[in-house]
């Protein structure tokens, strides 16, 4: 019999962050190396490499510099698995109203400019109200929503 396809989203500091379809006993390695291999200021241990996938889930790899900041502020200091699949977590998801910079650009397409012009666009104009409305900040149109809009929430 053969092994389930998936879907699996990797983001954060590898070379081409995205969605990759793979087997269910695929390892986070294995996703690691279809998304070009690890950044150099990526920090390996913050994620467990031999752990299998799942579906849906969301695997996030941090820099050096960012592992302890993110944990830190993350559940008063306790690590949070990135090896946790996304459906049954529902954090995973980015909350759009909440986020710092750091984490919007782990999403695709979100570097630092559009990362700060979205904190900007709360600050001024409020808390989104639903997923689309992050298309009314410059920079943010259909494509670029279309590649976060399954990975954001309000």
């Amino acid at each position: 019999q053969q092994p389930e396809r998936i879907l699996v989203y990797i983001c954060g500091k590898v070379r081409e962050p995205g969605l990759f379809e793979c087997h269910e006993d695929t390892r986070i390695a294995d996703v690691v190396g279809m998304a070009g291999g690890l950044l150099e200021e990526a920090d390996e241990t913050c994620v467990n490499m031999a752990a299998r996938v799942t579906d849906g889930q969301q695997i996030i790899i941090y820099g050096k510099d960012e592992q302890a900041q993110t944990l830190t502020q993350q559940d008063g200091g306790a690590a949070v698995s990135a090896s946790a699949p996304a459906a049954s977590t529902g954090g995973s998801l980015i909350n759009i109203n909440t986020a710092d910079e750091t984490a919007l650009k782990t999403l695709p397409g979100i570097g630092e400019q559009k990362a700060k012009a979205i904190i900007s666009y709360r600050q001024e104009s409020g808390s989104f109200t639903r997923i689309e409305d992050i298309m009314k900040v410059s920079g943010i149109k259909d494509g670029a929503f279309s590649k976060i809009k399954d990975l954001i929430t309000v």
